[in-house]
């Protein structure tokens, strides 16, 4: 049993095919990625699989169950879900500060990952904010 699988998925938006006829499926305990230029469908793809958009023609399957027109609120529910890239919400707060701790803190498209505050993984943590040193280090590994 796949954990997630698209069958022959598409979607369009007026004469626009922003996915046209995928397939592929994710079984449990794996990692994929999703990898192509601007305007590949990526974030169409996304929003698909997490009820946002409805598809075209296609289904998707979760768990063998089709998730087609199940309402983002039912699907996160269920571990599905996704997180949206704006990078000037709560501009002045770090990670830890921004978990209320009510959610794990870290969800994912798939299976949501359970971790515990206070756990072995915490001491990965670190509170506060980069300092100055720090910052710049990331920046010119970025560049």
């Amino acid at each position: 049993m796949s954990l997630l699988r698209v069958e022959h998925l598409s979607k369009e938006f007026s004469s626009v095919h922003a996915v046209e006829v995928l397939s592929f499926q994710v079984e449990a305990g794996t990692v994929h990625s999703i990898i192509g230029p601007n305007g590949a469908g990526k974030t169409t793809l996304f929003n698909l699989i997490t009820g946002i958009y409805q598809p075209s023609d296609g289904h998707i399957m979760f768990e063998d169950h089709r998730i087609n027109n199940v309402p983002p609120f039912q699907l996160a529910k269920r571990g599905i879900s996704r997180t949206f890239q704006n990078l000037q919400i709560f501009f002045n707060m770090s990670a830890l500060e921004k978990w209320d701790g009510r959610l794990p803190p870290l969800i994912f498209v798939g299976r949501r990952v359970e971790v515990d505050p206070h756990g072995p993984t915490a001491s990965k943590c670190q509170e506060g904010r980069a300092s100055s040193s720090q910052a710049n280090r990331r920046v010119r590994d970025e560049d």
